[in-house]
């Protein structure tokens, strides 16, 4: 960000005006004020975006252009605020006279000449600033008279510079985001109205006709503008560094002032222009940080923090918090020499300071120490030790260690050492790990356990496995393994009767125990049998006949017959035949048909589709099993007529529906897209006096196209008076059959189309067999007919067929 702002600089000529403002904060800076602040509301981004901030007694308004070709249009032409009334004190105003309330307030709003500038700012740089980006470069110098592609992007992104520095600008001063004619506040407002502002570029390019932005205001609705939270301090040398939560409160301030007291009572501003709050790129974070030079480190300050919302206004103070500064840092260095041992029961760290001169300043010395070479140290000695000590001994040492050295001054300021490593010479293994066992949890999948050892500097086992008791052992953990416990997942297609394995233990210098007691564990059968098959299963009016071939395994112990309806998800057992009787069912019961019947299941059935499978069983319980066969008993389906079927059309009035002013507006709204293909946004804006749709939703219809506008509308006058302007085809039938009925199927012609279904309505959804159409449109022609639906896959017959013509008018 630093790069882009320094880029800006570089093509911008009133450099002294900047120095105040090298801060890599710009494109954030207008994201904050106008993703924020000016809540935009949804959609693509307009040509100009407007916000509105009521206190009750006026109305402040802020705007800025989409990009820079605007801007410097909007320079040149000025803009052009206008003013509707809505509601006036409370009192919606009638649709036809919603356009006597029009009100120009500008008629061309243009920036200050650098004249007025100068004459109504002094010593105000963010004034300054503004002047120097609306006035202060010359673009006609910048292109040569024999322009090239590179005169025109330096052209280019010098506006784009003048375009960012005057946003920056107006972001700081709300009088001078007047100046720049970019703000308003109208002071000619009642309590209890609802106001709509419209501001457009008056301008006569094309491309610029349809450059504007719109927002109602409610006077009484004014923002609860809350306090600064979470504030802490740091003291430093001569400065105090002042921290507080953004995320809470961005949405309504833009910038902070930071205020200062010696009492608590009397506080004075300390910064000398807003504090702008901007996180870098990559930086995510939601706290702000300001610095304060202060004029000694002995006495106690106060701060507290106020927010700037974009409007001029300014929020309640935060609760204030103290500092106090403290004396610099020492020049203080020492070195961390060595870790040995001594007497072989513990160790010596011992460092030496480049200046023992400071020691005297120094407050003590505390000694940290970690089985990790940077984090998770933990300090040994319970206080500061003397500041002329330079070792400490570790009287329970560990066998490899990692120890720093910490010096903290007498201003509680932290010094540390280099790291140094240590290492207990150990060339004894650790004892041979026993007590392994183990077994399968699956076909694969094996569970080791063994007894733990009992070595302090024990860093783990690997873990060795064989496919016979004297081949050669393979490691099978990549790194040592820290718990007497190990899961290992075997290559089931590698077919062996018997598996072995064998742990060792290792410490931390990599001393390597011997082997454990080898570990045999037989693999579990777990090959199921050879698929047995299911030729058919057929429906009769005798039953369903089916027909299977067995098994050909040799460990075959029984076979099964399985039968489930397909809507339940239970298998239910039909019929068990062991080893020894497959031969009784070898016989073709259906000598004439092309595929053998082995067994008829003569069992009585809903009315539904059924699986039948045949399953295999060893005996180690592994199962095999055929595909599944679908079939439904026999049955022709039908199951009843359809009676007494008639329709009747009833239309609905629509002389006199609720609140007729607001249908009437919003039909004539919806009736000029017809002609004009636009939404007449001024018009719409009379529907928030009429109660139709809210003063937010007018905002959000203004970031829609022109259909999404009218579709948006049409769906709340069908929401609103649908009800007062239908017309209905109401379809009655009488359908008395016993069987359950999943649905009827509704199937309808219209215009000529051909007869398809229309209307697919459950059961528990209709009340004595009527339904009602109301998609049907005045001198539409229509044809229905109504089939049932049973829920076992039954049906009745089709209905009649029945044509009726819904009249021209309601």
């Amino acid at each position: 960000m630093y790069i882009i702002y320094k880029k800006m600089c570089a093509s911008f000529r009133t450099v002294e005006i900047l120095k105040c403002f090298i801060i890599a904060v710009l494109v954030t800076v207008i994201s904050i004020s106008f993703s924020q602040s000016l809540h935009a509301q949804g959609g693509e981004p307009k040509l100009l975006k407007i916000a509105a901030q009521s206190n009750g007694n006026s109305v402040s308004l802020r705007w800025v252009p989409g990009d820079d070709k605007i801007w410097e249009e909007a320079n040149a032409v000025g803009y052009k605020l206008i003013r509707y009334t809505l509601v006036s004190q409370g009192v919606p105003v009638p649709p036809e006279s919603f356009q006597s309330t029009k009100l120009v307030l500008e008629e061309s709003m243009m920036p200050l000449t650098e004249s007025q500038w100068a004459s109504q700012f002094s010593n105000n740089d963010a004034a300054n600033l503004a002047s120097a980006a609306v006035w202060g470069l010359d673009t006609t110098n910048v292109v040569s008279a024999s322009p090239t592609l590179a005169d025109a992007v330096n052209n280019r992104e010098a506006m784009g510079t003048r375009f960012f520095l005057s946003l920056l600008s107006a972001e700081r001063d709300y009088d001078v985001a007047q100046g720049l004619a970019l703000a308003y506040v109208d002071n000619n407002v009642s309590p209890g109205d609802s106001l709509m502002y419209l501001v457009k570029l008056n301008s006569s390019l094309v491309e610029y006709e349809n450059t504007n932005a719109s927002i109602v205001v409610d006077v009484n609705t004014m923002p609860n503008l809350p306090s600064p939270t979470d504030l802490s301090t740091e003291g430093l040398d001569l400065s105090a560094m002042i921290n507080w939560d953004i995320e809470s409160i961005q949405e309504y301030y833009s910038t902070y002032d930071i205020e200062r007291s010696t009492d608590n009572r009397t506080f004075v501003k300390v910064n000398n222009t807003p504090f702008l709050f901007a996180s870098g790129e990559g930086n995510e974070s939601s706290i702000a940080t300001y610095k304060d030079e202060i004029p000694d480190n002995t006495t106690t300050f106060y701060y507290r923090v106020i927010g700037n919302t974009p409007f001029g206004t300014s929020g309640p103070p935060s609760q204030s918090v103290t500092v106090t500064g403290k004396p610099p840092r020492l020049n203080f260095n020492f070195t961390l020499d060595s870790a040995w041992q001594f007497d072989g029961n513990r160790v010596t760290v011992n460092w030496t300071v480049t200046d023992p001169s400071l020691l005297s300043s120094i407050n003590g010395f505390n000694v940290y120490r970690s089985t990790k070479s940077n984090k998770d140290f933990v300090k040994l000695n319970a206080g500061l030790g003397a500041s002329d000590r330079d070792f400490y001994p570790d009287r329970n040492p560990i066998k490899r260690a990692y120890y720093q050295i910490e010096a903290v001054d007498n201003n509680n300021y932290s010094y540390l050492s280099n790291i140094v490593f240590y290492q207990e010479p150990d060339s004894i293994p650790p004892a041979v790990p026993v007590g392994l066992s183990g077994g399968f949890l699956t076909s694969s999948l094996v569970q080791l356990e063994w007894t733990p050892n009992t070595e302090v500097d024990l860093k783990g086992y690997r873990v060795f496995v064989a496919n016979k008791h004297e081949s050669i052992y393979t490691q099978v953990t990549s790194k040592p393994v820290e718990e007497a416990s190990y899961t290992f997942e075997i290559d089931e297609t590698f077919l062996v009767d018997s598996i072995y394995f064998k742990v060792i233990a290792t410490d931390q210098n990599d001393n390597y125990s011997e082997r454990s007691i080898c570990l045999p564990l037989e693999r579990p059968d777990v090959v199921p049998p050879s698929k047995p098959v299911l030729h058919k299963a057929n429906p009769t009016p005798a039953g369903i006949e089916v027909g299977f071939k067995f098994s050909s395994s040799p460990d075959v112990d029984y076979h099964t017959l399985e039968r489930k309806k397909v809507s339940s998800g239970a298998w239910e057992n039909v019929l068990n035949i062991p080893k020894n009787e497959e031969s009784n069912y070898s016989t073709n019961l259906t000598p004439n048909s092309v595929t053998t019947t082995c067994y008829l299941d003569t069992t009585i059935l809903d009315r539904a589709e059924y699986q039948f499978r045949f399953n295999a069983y060893d005996l180690n319980a592994n199962v095999s099993t055929s595909k599944a066969v679908f079939v439904r008993p026999y049955d022709n389906g039908f199951r009843g007529n359809i009676e007494d079927f008639v329709i009747n059309v009833n239309c609905f009035p629509t002389d006199s529906v609720t609140n007729q002013g607001g249908y009437d507006l919003l039909d004539t709204i919806l009736t000029n897209y017809f002609i004009t293909d636009e939404i007449d946004l001024a018009l719409a804006a009379g529907l928030v006096a009429w109660n139709v749709i809210t003063g937010a939703e007018y905002n959000t219809l203004q970031t829609m196209t022109d259909l999404e506008a009218y579709e948006f509308l049409d769906a709340r006058k069908i929401a609103t008076w649908g009800e007062q302007l239908i017309a209905i085809s109401q379809l009655n039938w009488v359908y008395d059959v016993a069987d359950l009925i999943k649905d009827f199927q509704i199937y309808r012609s219209a215009e000529s189309s051909a007869l398809m279904l229309y209307k697919t309505i459950p059961l528990d959804e209709l009340e004595d067999y009527v339904y009602k159409d109301i998609d049907v449109k005045p001198g539409g022609r229509y044809f229905y007919q109504i089939i049932a639906r049973h829920i076992d896959g039954g049906h009745s017959d089709p209905s009649k067929l029945l044509m009726v013509k819904v009249p021209n008018s309601l």
